[in-house]
């Protein structure tokens, strides 16, 4: 825990309102239900660590081979309720539930406006890869249709690291070409 905590005096030192979290894999050894009551309590703690520095902690949901405590939006608002704390949120990396075959629209219905963050990128639709924008099978501009269609009003990140990119500035000047 003393990682995240210093994550944390970080992130409201540089005045930076969330620290992104994933639940690391408990390994193949723990029963489910006891490596989530672990995390939701770790995360208990931390969020009352964070909550007088006004740090907010946002829950990353992941491909089940990085961890399977929280995969999917059902995961995620689960266990936004598990912990039970006001500065606990939650995000769409938009590769997970490609993956799984997840609408996207289950992150607006299950977390509603505990839904504060977005991993924009592309998927190949069966590796866990983060491709550019223009290099993959999601319909981008249909994607940020939805995002305007569910009045979505939270952080939009482009996601930039599977492909090695040697040249950055190309890879987001497509992304702005896509975006708009």
């Amino acid at each position: 825990m003393a990682i995240f905590r210093r994550s944390v005096e970080a992130a409201a030192a540089m005045e930076i309102p969330r620290v992104l979290i994933t639940a690391d894999h408990p390994g193949n050894f723990v029963p489910m239900a006891q490596a989530r009551e672990i995390f939701a309590s770790n995360m208990r703690e931390l969020a009352d660590f964070a909550a007088p520095l006004g740090v907010t902690l946002t829950l990353e949901p992941v491909l089940p081979v990085e961890s399977p405590v929280i995969t999917t939006a059902d995961d995620c608002a689960d266990m936004i309720a598990k912990i039970d704390r006001p500065n606990v949120d939650g995000m769409l990396d938009v590769v997970p539930p490609t993956i799984a075959y997840e609408p996207m629209q289950n992150y607006f219905d299950r977390l509603k406006d505990k839904l504060c963050y977005v991993h924009l990128c592309n998927s190949d639709g069966k590796s866990p890869a983060h491709l550019r924008l223009g290099g993959g099978m999601l319909n981008i501009p249909v994607l940020l249709d939805l995002l305007r269609l569910k009045g979505y009003d939270g952080w939009v990140t482009l996601e930039l690291c599977s492909e090695g990119y040697r040249d950055p500035e190309m890879i987001l000047m497509e992304a702005m070409k896509i975006i708009g």
